[in-house]
């Protein structure tokens, strides 16, 4: 399994990004996030990850909405 260190381009990580993105808004768990994106792509994806990237998501919708 590979880690987010370990993708080949930018481009990988925010097709990554939006499946957590869609993930989230079918209300799972950041624990089921991240095994789910982990079968997906075969990227480990810690839950701690998983919640910093809704967090700064919902921080830049909130800015936009300003």
């Amino acid at each position: 399994m590979r880690t987010l260190k370990e993708l080949f381009s930018q481009d990988e990580i925010e097709v990554i990004q939006k499946r957590v993105e869609e993930l989230r808004k079918s209300e799972l768990s950041y624990r089921g996030i991240s095994e789910q994106i982990s079968r997906e792509f075969d990227v480990k994806l810690s839950k701690a990850m998983v919640l910093r990237w809704c967090k700064a998501r919902t921080t830049r919708l909130t800015r936009q909405s300003e």
